[in-house]
């Protein structure tokens, strides 16, 4: 399916009318969790941002310190499709940065949807997920169940998704 996107569009206005206008989904809030090589929260780390809207001039960078639980949240416009995130970590170490690729995840009921929520939330994902199989360890991670009784089902699917936005 393709989606196109967002054309601005003008429409006239007679003078001396009041008109109510809605801003529909803007900002949306990027939210992101930052670990550290053992998955551990980088907590109060110094962050630069840098967003890249479609077919667009980059964004202004956003600069911040990461909260106690090692997330930062920013506000987005939707025709955001990359970025790079750049890190300091407050107990030192050495800087690293990464690139994000906004708007490409699969849908939480398929399975290489749920991998991805499953480790952007911490739960680390291993050599199944790599197969574009179910990590049924990582999900039952999540559910708090027995990795061989851990299933994908609408429920556990909805809760991923509700997670993940959070």
């Amino acid at each position: 399916m393709h989606i196109p996107p967002r054309r601005l569009r003008w429409l006239d206005a007679a003078p001396g009318n009041l008109y109510l206008l809605h801003r529909i989904a803007i900002p949306i809030v990027l939210t992101i969790r930052v670990l550290d090589a053992e998955g551990q929260p980088c907590v109060r780390a110094h962050y630069v941002l840098a967003l890249r809207p479609a077919g667009g001039e980059p964004s202004p960078h956003s600069e911040g310190v990461t909260d106690e639980r090692g997330c930062l949240r920013a506000p987005i416009t939707p025709d955001v499709v990359a970025g790079t995130l750049m890190v300091r970590p407050a107990a030192g170490g050495p800087h690293w940065s990464m690139t994000l690729d906004l708007g490409n995840l699969r849908p939480a009921y398929d399975a290489t949807g749920a991998n991805a929520r499953l480790t952007n939330l911490g739960h680390r994902t291993g050599s199944a997920a790599a197969s574009g199989e179910l990590d049924r360890g990582a999900l039952a991670s999540f559910a708090g169940s027995e990795p061989a009784t851990a299933t994908l089902d609408t429920a556990t699917a909805q809760k991923l998704a509700d997670a993940h936005l959070r």
